[in-house]
């Protein structure tokens, strides 16, 4: 019997886009997993009866050495159907005044202007999100 994607495991998702005055955002290249190599915005699963906000920070902080965001503003809502899920994602404009120096689950972090987004091989589906991010002003 052949599955519907109704019929696959839904996945709630926070995911952070970190950005810094001059308008360049941070982004990871995943260091394990299916997708390693792939880059992403930091951010992950939510814990049953966590709000998408807290699920933001506590990634955020767990994935990026315990850091704080000094500022979340919800700003996409987005669906993608990868092979074995899908993923329903909720990303946040996120600032920190803290300096990055950890990333246990990415291989790299680079800070990426607008016009750099191209520079690096993001997750399937991410061209959504990319093109709002360029189409932003700077903060």
């Amino acid at each position: 019997m052949l599955l519907r994607m109704d019929d696959y495991p839904h996945i709630r998702i926070a995911a952070a886009i970190i950005r810094r005055p001059d308008g360049a955002v941070l982004g990871g290249c995943r260091a394990y997993g299916e997708y390693a190599g792939w880059w992403e915005f930091p951010g992950g699963k939510l814990e049953p009866d966590e709000s998408w906000e807290d699920a933001c920070r506590r990634e955020v902080a767990e994935e990026l050495g315990g850091i704080r965001l000094t500022s979340l503003e919800h700003f996409y809502d987005f669906q993608f159907d990868y092979p074995k899920f899908r993923a329903i994602i909720q990303f946040f404009l996120c600032t920190t005044d803290e300096e990055i120096t950890e990333h246990p689950d990415h291989s790299e972090i680079r800070w990426l202007a607008p016009d750099q987004l191209d520079s690096v091989n993001w997750l399937d589906g991410d061209d959504g999100i990319l093109n709002k991010i360029r189409n932003l002003p700077h903060a």
